[in-house]
């Protein structure tokens, strides 16, 4: 049997100050920070996506705070993206949503009434508890928004924490930095290695590197920022992994390259 398949898929991007993802003296640099999702053939679960990019009319729904800090000039929807490959969201069996801002929820209202929607959302709890609370109880939503992750009757969630293993070569664990949880993914190929996605937990490759937490309000503290760049760094070690980020615009010459065995 043939090992997992799996893309990176480049849904556009947001325009933003970089100190917002990684913290620098220069308050006015802009930074391009590009929307991923990843598309996953799992010999035995099927197809899954990690995350689904921003909403075709985000303007329109978005908060007035996230459209002036993280304004939108592109978005290639999931949908959109699928077709490139070849798919319909009725080919997907299961959608990982690694945490419920808007950047990563924008695709979910495609998945109303189709398998992946009744299959169940997977989220974590602690993150998917603010979500909600936050946009149902609060006038200003952040990055989060009602209208990509309330309301659909065709749409289930599958709330997690800790860590699961949806299969040997697929793992989610839960991260405590940018919102209550994050799920980072492992990814373990045979002939490409193991992949560890860190999602907004850490934005960039310079961030990790450098040890720089974001410098915009996003964070808690810095405190969580170290204190997850530090598991990161054990389990890149612990894994051999191949580190994916989750804003990082030097990750360009990997998207829409597809990892077989």
């Amino acid at each position: 049997m043939k090992g997992l398949q799996f893309k990176m898929l480049y849904l556009g991007h947001i325009l933003c100050r970089k100190d917002c993802l990684v913290r620098t003296d220069d308050k006015e640099e802009m930074i391009h920070s590009p929307m991923l999702s990843v598309l996953i053939k799992h010999p035995v679960l099927g197809n899954i996506l990690y995350d689904t990019g921003n909403f075709e009319l985000g303007d329109k729904i978005y908060s007035a705070h996230a459209k002036k800090v993280y304004p939108v000039p592109e978005v290639i929807t999931i949908k959109e993206k699928l077709a490139e490959n070849g798919l319909t969201v009725h080919d997907i069996d299961r959608v990982i949503i690694s945490h419920l801002h808007m950047d990563h929820t924008g695709g979910l209202p495609y998945f109303d009434g189709t398998k992946a929607g009744k299959n169940g959302i997977i989220v974590n709890e602690d993150d998917a508890r603010e979500a909600f609370y936050i946009v149902n109880a609060m006038e200003d939503t952040g990055a989060y928004t009602m209208q990509t992750i309330c309301g659909r009757q065709g749409i289930t969630y599958h709330p997690v924490n800790g860590t699961l293993a949806l299969a040997d070569d697929l793992i989610l664990f839960t991260q405590r930095c940018h919102t209550p949880g994050v799920l980072g993914m492992i990814l373990k190929t045979v002939r490409h290695g193991n992949f560890l996605f860190t999602s907004d937990a850490i934005y960039t490759r310079e961030s990790f590197e450098k040890g720089l937490p974001p410098g915009g309000t996003i964070n808690q503290s810095d405190e969580e920022f170290y204190r997850e760049l530090e598991l990161i760094k054990k389990m890149q070690k612990e894994y051999d992994a191949t580190l994916i980020f989750g804003h990082d615009p030097d990750q360009f010459r990997l998207y829409d390259k597809e990892f077989t065995d």
